[in-house]
């Protein structure tokens, strides 16, 4: 039987066909234009919104006209996948498709030459009206930047004029309709993750996980995998996921890298990092605790910075959350006995023997064990351990009821508190001025003994967008300012939500809390100087026993202070 090795590593069934999953694989690369997939890119293939958009334009298309379909996104998006199965399932009809805008015909012209001089010569202004050519670009968004400023005016106007009005490069593109000549659909307009009324999830990535790690006998990856050595670690890695219930936590941690840490990937990064947490680089099963579990999911996951992604799952460990019930299960790892000495969550597969016990006295051992209890915690429990906290489980409420506003114009309580949560903390942002509605001028200094105070008020007014702006991770929110024709545009990333939750439950920022949301610094000092002319100015005094206030008299010597009892 013949044995393939890599890098000292047998290669089993399960490595070799994970191994295709990675970006350095050659089964990554697909020519759109040649439109062959292998039986593993069938497999992975997930219908999307973009497919069935594509395919939509594509048959709609006026026959005598010419007609140029933008296929926008970011390297790995998909593009290239996509356009070589409607290509290979016939669903293209009589589209041309110039699947790579970076290449370029002639040595001598850069690929801007290439597309300007040679690809979109037809969709100019001087020949479009008498051109009936169908052509698919596939396009990333960079490189149609840099197209639509060497694209000439009076000869791109048309095509200039299209991507203005689309706002394809812009932070949020617009809905706009197809033209006769012109047309886009754009990978980056499908949010990775998808807002409901009242959950948070992704679709695609679920998909990809759940198909990869189905118990199906037409599943390449199971059939693998029933093939492998049981002590192979990346067979010992893929048994992990067949669990549903580590699957929606491996789900929960995407969920938490998007939110939390901004992080944006591709479906090739995606697969990249799965392959990268499921191959074993070295590790043993057959060696000391350290040794067997350095490869095991719970460790590969979060001790390792080789991407944007590993950095945020490393952000997100379970082990950095403190809880009663997690240090309940660290005492007694740590406290019994050797002998007595046994994880309390059960794992999701059986593995004989493969966890030795720790030496009595080896610490390292210790810290092991209790490191893989709480990941095992997070994976296999029934428990959800966002839970625990508190900001983050409610930015994903108010994002949910954001979504829920700009798509039905729906104003919930949860909408309500979030406005009300935004009202509390601006007010006190410079310090309780122990009235509702009011707001210090400007923080006071060590030695002052008295605070100006204005009374504000929030308000928002309108529909849909033109309130809110939502995005993927975070969203944009309009408030009318204290009664007056003046809005401020507020963006609320979840870092900035965090900070909201801390002011309004007693939180005085500090200086570096300041500079870090500049933007709700900004944002109060707006609610401060807004309609300042002929406000009433509250005046009290600082001391331990509590606020004085003070109210102001004009008289022929100017302003007179006088004690309010």
């Amino acid at each position: 039987m013949l044995q393939i090795y890599w890098g000292g590593l047998l290669m089993t069934p399960i490595r070799q066909l994970l191994s295709q999953l990675s970006s350095s694989s050659r089964h990554v690369i697909v020519n759109g234009q040649v439109g062959e997939l292998s039986d593993l890119q069938k497999f992975l293939h997930v219908t999307r919104p973009t497919e069935e958009r594509l395919c939509e334009l594509v048959d709609t298309a006026t026959p005598d006209a010419a007609q140029l379909i933008l296929l926008c996104g970011n390297v790995g998006d998909g593009k290239s996948h996509l356009l070589s199965h409607l290509r290979q399932s016939g669903r293209l009809g009589d589209f041309e498709v110039h699947n790579d805008a970076t290449e370029s015909f002639d040595p001598s012209k850069t690929n801007l030459d290439t597309l300007i001089e040679k690809v979109l010569t037809d969709f100019s202004d001087d020949r479009i009206t008498s051109s009936s050519r169908h052509l698919i670009l596939a396009i990333n968004l960079g490189v149609l930047a840099n197209l639509y400023d060497e694209a000439d005016s009076p000869r791109y106007s048309r095509l200039r004029q299209y991507i203005d009005e689309s706002k394809l490069l812009e932070r949020t593109p617009s809905h706009t309709k197809p033209t006769t000549n012109f047309a886009h659909v754009d990978f980056t307009a499908s949010s990775v993750v998808e807002l409901n009324t009242d959950a948070v999830s992704t679709p695609l990535f679920r998909e990809l996980l759940d198909r990869i790690f189905s118990e199906d006998s037409t599943n390449p990856f199971y059939e693998a995998y029933n093939n492998s050595p049981s002590d192979d670690v990346a067979a010992i890695n893929y048994a992990f996921l067949l669990n549903e219930g580590c699957r929606r936590a491996f789900e929960r941690l995407l969920i938490q890298a998007v939110i939390k840490h901004k992080v944006v990937f591709s479906v090739r990064e995606f697969l990249d990092f799965l392959a990268d947490c499921l191959i074993s680089r070295g590790g043993s099963v057959t060696g000391t605790i350290s040794e067997r579990l350095a490869d095991f999911l719970p460790f590969s996951i979060f001790e390792s910075a080789d991407s944007p992604l590993h950095d945020a799952f490393r952000k997100s460990d379970p082990v950095q959350v403190r809880s009663a019930r997690a240090d309940a299960a660290m005492f007694e790892i740590a406290a019994v006995n050797k002998q007595d000495r046994r994880l309390r969550i059960a794992f999701p597969f059986d593995i004989p023997d493969w966890l030795p016990s720790p030496k009595e006295d080896d610490e390292t051992d210790i810290r092991l064990l209790c490191k893989l209890q709480q990941r095992l915690d997070y994976f296999v429990s029934n428990c959800n351990r966002e839970d625990e906290d508190l900001p983050y489980c409610e930015f994903l409420r108010v994002l949910c009821s954001v979504s829920s506003f700009v798509k039905a114009g729906l104003v919930d309580a949860t909408l309500k508190e979030f406005i009300e949560t935004v009202t509390k903390a601006a007010s006190c942002w410079h310090g309780d001025p122990h009235k509702p509605k009011h707001v210090v001028l400007r923080p006071p200094g060590l030695r002052d003994r008295y605070r100006l105070l204005r009374q504000f008020e929030l308000r928002v007014d309108g529909m849909g967008s033109d309130v809110i702006e939502l995005t993927n991770h975070d969203f944009a929110i309009r408030f009318q300012i204290n009664g007056t024709k003046v809005k401020r545009l507020l963006h609320v990333d979840f870092e900035l939500y965090r900070m909201l939750y801390k002011v309004s439950k007693g939180y005085l920022p500090n200086r570096y809390d300041q500079l870090a949301c500049v933007s709700l610094s900004a944002f109060v000092d707006s609610i401060i100087t807004t309609g300042l002319d002929g406000a009433d100015i509250f005046i009290d005094q600082i001391n331990e026993g509590g606020a004085i206030e003070f109210s102001a008299t004009q008289s022929g010597f100017g302003l007179q202070f006088s004690r309010v009892l």
